[in-house]
């Protein structure tokens, strides 16, 4: 079926610049031999003014372009246009500097903004909006082109958008009618907005960013905005808007569904920045490479669209399914669009031998922002390796469905047993370790998680520092061939921070087995703030760790990685200062009876860094990690691509000669759940590639070498929020741990591995949040808790205020995060003791979704609080 709309889709095509923006500041160099006072550092060639670019060619993977001085007067929602041609392509980084003082000249690591740069040899336009909206002057720019790249710059711009003669329209746009674009442009000048036959479509080859006219957005009546499109691409979208009074632009996420069909989508901008101060311009900006077909896009008072299911995170529940024993499968029933759907029905298709033992009760109507979690209780009386499908129909929606895969193996020949079983490490002639995050200190730090059922540890969400899960832990570790775990190690306000895993790593049983270091996270706000204070650290390290057997040392000294080279040295002022403070180390480490310690530094992927690292007398470079690496496809680049740019690195880093290089493979990149869809994120992460990129880097390793030959560690056991594990799960078994197994002891023989359901044993996990009416005391906002809104009619509030006000209740939802006006209730409440108020909330459409918080505001009056209750 065809329909009126607007088709974005790569196309090369060009369009006049329109008078409706302000030019801040502008570079072109049409003119030879003229740079306009544009230079380069030591890591770009061929710098040259020639047809009607900048010419440079990357020679480092810093290589930079700077602007001269200069006073560009910043105004809200500024953008910055780049028109450029590379061969190669990469990420590029964009800096700014509101000052010209400072360690490097004004230029700050905070203010950056990537973008992906496409390697054709063509010219392409990159609009970006930078986070700038703090800095009133900017005084100069830097480009970073991708290493290796030729490059020719024709154009940079900062632009903003004028708004004084323009006319102002309704938030609501159709594009339905034949040669109306509803006052719509797109800023790439190489691409265009044209209709025909109804559609309105967008060219270009690069990214496009659409903008809407003018606008008049009264926050405190509308914060959804809906729109209804189709697109085949995975890449995240971003939906922006501008508002005068806002410094900067507000940006949500959208993450599509790539199977071009059209969907409804509805994000909730409420409590998202710049959106209390009246929008006043809307856009969209995709990624290259893009077809997109949008049909309607409305800024309203409550999500829109038809009713539209989907089933979601369709998986077991446990890693691991034995034949002849029960097992849950489970997925989550979403509505996308803004009416709900009828009483669902949802059916599971099993294969043969599979049997349902327990199916969920008939959904309820589904609901946007309300999924519904539906569990069955299967068992199989074979081992099979087969798919599971779950079909979902309600009236008013069309079908939705979603198939997983499910193994069902053999049960182990092992006893039932009250505790870990013995552990059998494999011997190997390497020293494999692997970074550990102490993170999982209570039940929230797995909340954005639990979102991500793949990411479902063997262990569950367990409760790191309990002897039992770190006994398990070390029998995981040195049954596949890890050695040590180098654990992030934290310092803050002159003690130790996030300590909670030593408790149990120390009464382990099994502790003997398994050795540990320290990668000391001196990134802010764990740094050291003086010399005397880096004393401070190293004796508590003697004193406290490092003379225990079960410490990782390489020729009897202990092993410290050091995770911010670049934040120590500009605490201690220069190079000079970090070898004698290293020195000085080492030194207090033979007084205490150690014949040193050995300093690993996580260096940049830059030659000059191993110099410096070098001049400051750490023993061996290494890293933590490079997930950029490699990354020429935007935000959801390959991680194949990934393990080919590592093997590239690693080999350039060795050939560098001014210090040894210790190899750090990166098993996965994927830190949405800490982050949101707005990141880079490299799929394809399977077992099989990681086993690609371990092989890789046993050929360059030497078990009878020096330490930086013969040692290795991997990124990571358990960084669960930044999707880089080796830790069993639910998406890869124990398929990562297998490939080190393989690859660093190949002769172990064969092997069974078990889950603690194997012998008896129950997982010691964090209990997630209940979704039990919440009522709290005392503080006047909640804590965080989880209830579906239409459960609960009222909120009886008991307080005291001292003076007859006005109470305001304010709430957020899972989809719709932050506080807003048109989520609130308010009250009067009357001076005096403390009173009860029955407060309706099912009289506002509002009160809808999965409740994550409320509060509770009684303006600038005194008040105490001593309960809210949902009933």
């Amino acid at each position: 079926m065809q329909y009126p709309a607007l088709l974005l889709f790569a196309a090369v095509a060009a369009c006049a610049q329109t008078p409706s923006d302000t030019v801040l500041g502008e570079w072109t160099f049409s003119h030879p031999n003229d740079l306009h006072g544009w230079t380069a550092n030591n890591q770009v060639s061929d710098l040259a003014a020639r047809s009607a670019a900048l010419h440079a060619r990357a020679t480092g993977s810093d290589a930079q372009l700077l602007s001269p001085k200069v006073e560009i007067r910043n105004q809200p929602a500024a953008r910055l246009q780049i028109r450029l041609r590379a061969d190669k392509g990469g990420l590029g980084r964009f800096y700014w500097a509101p000052t010209l003082t400072g360690r490097f000249g004004g230029f700050d690591p905070k203010r950056t903004l990537s973008f992906t740069v496409i390697g054709d040899n063509k010219f392409h336009d990159y609009v970006l909006f930078p986070n700038w909206s703090d800095d009133a002057v900017l005084y100069r720019l830097r480009v970073n082109i991708p290493p290796g790249a030729e490059v020719d710059l024709a154009d940079v711009r900062v632009a903003a958008f004028a708004t004084a003669s323009s006319t102002v329209v309704p938030p609501i746009w159709d594009f339905a009618s034949v040669g109306s674009d509803q006052g719509w442009r797109v800023l790439e000048s190489d691409a265009r907005l044209f209709d025909t036959m109804g559609q309105f479509y967008v060219l270009g080859p690069g990214s496009k960013t659409l903008v809407s006219p003018r606008t008049a957005i009264v926050p405190s009546d509308v914060e959804w905005i809906s729109l209804q499109m189709e697109t085949s691409a995975a890449e995240p979208i971003h939906i922006w808007w501008t508002a005068p009074n806002c410094k900067g632009v507000g940006t949500l996420v959208l993450n599509p569904i790539p199977d071009s069909a059209f969907h409804t989508y509805n994000l909730n901008a409420g409590g998202a920045g710049c959106w209390s101060k009246g929008p006043d311009r809307i856009g969209l900006q995709f990624p290259a490479g893009s077809g997109v077909i949008l049909h309607w896009i409305h800024v309203t008072e409550l999500p829109e669209g038809q009713a539209e299911l989907s089933v979601e995170n369709l998986a077991p529940t446990r890693v691991i399914n034995r034949r002849g024993q029960s097992f849950d499968v489970a997925c989550n029933i979403i509505n996308r669009g803004g009416r709900p759907s009828g009483i669902a029905s949802a059916h599971i298709l099993v294969p043969e031998g599979v049997t349902v033992e327990h199916a969920p009760d008939k959904p309820a109507p589904v609901y946007l922002g309300e999924p519904q979690r539906l569990v069955w209780t299967l068992k199989s009386n074979t081992a099979i390796d087969a798919p599971i499908t779950v079909k979902v129909e309600a009236p008013g929606a069309a079908p939705a469905e979603a198939t997983t895969r499910v193994a069902i193996t053999d049960p182990p020949a092992v006893a039932p047993s009250t505790y870990v079983p013995e552990p059998k490490p494999v011997a190997t002639p390497y020293d494999i370790g692997a970074y550990y995050y102490p993170g999982w200190w209570d039940s929230s730090r797995w909340d954005p998680i639990r979102r991500f059922p793949g990411r479902t540890p063997v262990l569950g969400f367990y409760q790191e520092g309990d002897p039992t899960v770190v006994d398990w832990q070390i029998k995981y570790a040195v049954e596949h061939g890890i050695r040590f775990f180098a654990i992030d190690w934290y310092w803050r306000d002159g003690h130790e921070d996030l300590r909670g895993l030593y408790n149990g790593l120390f009464t382990a049983r099994y502790r003997k087995l398994l050795k540990f270091c320290f990668l000391y996270a001196n990134h802010d706000p764990f740094n050291v703030h003086d010399r005397a204070e880096w004393r401070t650290v190293v004796r508590y390290w003697l004193d406290q760790y490092f003379h225990r057997d079960e410490f990782y040392k390489i020729d009897g000294k202990p092993v410290i990685v050091m995770f911010s080279p670049s934040n120590l040295r500009s605490t201690l002022g220069s190079a000079e200062g970090v070898k004698a403070a290293l020195d000085e180390a080492r030194e207090m480490a033979r007084q205490s009876g150690l014949p040193g310690i050995y300093f690993m530094a996580c260096a940049a992927p830059d030659e000059s860094e191993l110099r410096r690292l070098h001049d400051e007398g750490y023993d061996v470079a290494t890293a933590y990690n490079y997930p950029s690496a490699g990354a020429n496809d935007g935000n959801r680049s390959p991680y194949h691509d990934l393990v080919d740019a590592y093997i590239s690195l690693w080999d350039r880093l060795r050939a560098a000669g001014s210090i040894d290089y210790l190899l750090a493979p990166l098993s996965g990149w994927d830190p949405r759940p800490w982050h949101g869809e707005d990141t880079l994120a490299r799929p394809g992460n399977t077992p099989q590639e990681f086993r690609r990129m371990l092989l890789a880097a046993r050929d360059r390793m030497d078990p009878n070498g020096l330490p930086s030959r013969r040692v290795m560690i991997i990124e990571a056991w358990n960084e669960w929020g930044e999707g880089s594990t080796v830790e069993p799960d639910l998406e890869d078994g124990f398929g990562k741990v297998d490939a080190i197994r393989e690859v660093f002891a190949p002769n172990a023989g064969p092997h069974t591995d078990i889950a603690p359901t194997d012998i008896g044993m129950p997982l010691i996990e964090w209990p997630a949040i209940a979704p039990a009416p919440p009522s709290w005391h005392s503080t006047l906002t909640s804590p965080a808790f989880n209830a579906r809104a239409r459960s609960y009619s009222k909120a009886i509030i008991r307080i005291s205020v001292s003076a007859e006000t006005n109470v305001k209740l304010y709430w957020q939802t899972e989809d719709a995060p932050g506080m807003s006006e048109l989520r609130s209730v308010h009250f009067t409440a009357h001076p005096g003791a403390i009173k009860t108020y029955e407060v309706p909330l099912y009289q506002t459409p509002h009160w809808r979704g999965i409740v994550t918080r409320l509060r509770l505001d009684p303006g600038s009056i005194a008040a105490q609080l001593e309960s809210v209750t949902l009933q």
